[in-house]
């Protein structure tokens, strides 16, 4: 239930830091731009803490109903974070509101939560767009823990999501479902992530030749 920062530089490998905001176990964990940890848990959390102010969470995303089995966190400049429940549940928040850019002090949406050592923990219950990773036609049974990768459309920021009964892409900036696809998988996948032509991915044919991987 612990995060522990390391300073690896350092040859006694020194933890700097441990953070015990959750209540239940974490199940990733991610730096977004030089300052900002991104945490997600069991519990049905997505924590956002700056190690510099101590251990405690500056902002806590609550959407989800059951725990939380991936994040997405792009670039300091991509402003949207994927969160994806065991229940195929999905999320997109937007960091420019948690940042203050659309925050309404007095909207019941986002209310402060409490004040721990002069850090200010604030709650936001409703994110940008909520989607469901399966097509609508099993919807009733696809119940399973959900992986994401970014999308691999250079020209409009998308992501992608799966589990064993298919793949899907959405737009990240309304959560529109852009595809959905059969996964052909028959257990849950441990794994997942995308890779596009220009990763420099190739294939050789039954003739030896190289050539490139078809790629949707």
């Amino acid at each position: 239930m612990a995060i522990k920062l390391w300073d690896l530089c350092n040859n006694n490998k020194e933890c700097l830091q441990t953070n015990s905001s959750h209540h239940g176990n974490v199940t990733n964990a991610q730096y977004w731009g030089p300052n900002t940890v991104v945490s997600a848990s069991t519990d049905r959390t997505v924590a956002l803490w700056d190690p510099r102010t101590g251990n405690y969470p500056n902002f806590v995303l609550r959407h989800h109903k059951c725990p939380i089995s991936d994040l997405l966190v792009g670039s300091r400049s991509e402003p949207q974070i994927v969160s994806a429940g065991v229940d195929s549940s999905m999320a997109i928040w937007d960091l420019r509101v948690l940042s203050g850019s659309g925050i309404n002090p007095s909207s019941k949406k986002n209310t402060p939560m409490k004040s721990i050592r002069n850090i200010v923990e604030r709650t936001f219950r409703n994110p940008v767009a909520s989607m469901y990773h399966c097509a609508d036609r099993i919807k009733g049974r696809c119940h399973d823990p959900v992986l994401l990768a970014r999308g691999t459309n250079h020209y409009h920021p998308t992501v992608m999501s799966a589990n064993f009964h298919g793949i899907s892409s959405f737009d990240i900036t309304d959560g529109k479902r852009l595809d959905w696809r059969e996964s052909g998988h028959s257990d849950s996948l441990s794994v997942f992530s995308s890779i596009s032509k220009h990763d420099g991915l190739h294939l050789r044919n039954s003739r030896g030749n190289k050539g490139h991987a078809c790629l949707d």
